[in-house]
């Protein structure tokens, strides 16, 4: 089998491209995170409910990255990576022109909808066109992305709501996405290996994954550690 290689064009284009990616869903989904101060005085709300506009993306999101992830052997990955990336952008877009928080926490709401198929599909990805031998590599790329994505998104956004207001702040970090998701879709490699076995996905029940006790302290590692972070 033929795996993207270190060394070639089309594994500096799926390594750029997973880093956009991840880039992208992180900053649309802390972006709201510096405004909380200036969307509880414009809409005259506490500072707990115009935190939600950033409660409500992320839930959305964890819940929805298990759905995503039941039916991810039926998806195509790039189509379905590059729609998650360019809707949340034009979903930003439509953020910006909120003049009322019910339809910001509804847009945020299905920005984590949308959000979750990128990583639900990327981890796929990854592991099904780069060599086992070089995952490590890879995945600490992706990973790397959505620290630098988390950490711009609020840069960006919390700079340029106090040079103009936080309108411009999302509607800029939506046309950013929208730039960054059309390149996500021409620098990434098309799917080779894509694997579609119904009889195994139904075999590998969900609930069998929550019972193993090796992979439950795995998901207690990541959930203290990202409960810290936050």
């Amino acid at each position: 089998m033929e795996y993207i290689q270190p060394g070639s064009r089309q594994y500096a284009s799926a390594i750029i491209a997973l880093f956009l990616g991840s880039f992208v869903t992180f900053a649309e989904l802390y972006s709201t995170q510096p405004l909380i101060p200036v969307l509880t005085k414009e809409f005259g709300v506490s500072p707990a409910t115009a935190s939600l506009t950033l409660s409500v993306s992320t839930g959305f999101l964890a819940f929805f990255l298990f759905i995503v992830s039941l039916f991810s052997d039926r998806l195509k990955r790039k189509r379905t990576m590059t729609f998650a990336l360019l809707l949340s952008g034009l979903l930003s877009v439509g953020a910006a022109l909120c003049h009322r928080l019910e339809p910001l926490l509804v847009i945020r709401a299905l920005q984590g909808i949308v959000l979750a198929g990128f990583p639900s599909i990327a981890m796929a990805y990854i592991s099904e066109e780069f060599h086992s031998s070089r995952l490590g590599t890879v995945i600490g790329i992706y990973i790397s992305g959505t620290s630098v994505g988390g950490m711009a998104g609020r840069l960006v956004v919390g700079a340029l709501s106090d040079y103009f207001t936080w309108h411009v702040a999302i509607g800029m970090l939506g046309v950013i996405s929208l730039t960054f998701g059309g390149l996500f879709w021409i620098l990434l490699p098309e799917s080779k290996y894509q694997t579609s076995n119904v009889k195994s996905r139904r075999s590998i029940h969900v609930f069998r994954l929550l019972k193993d006790r090796r992979l439950l302290a795995l998901y207690a590692i990541s959930f203290l550690l990202m409960g810290a972070f936050v």
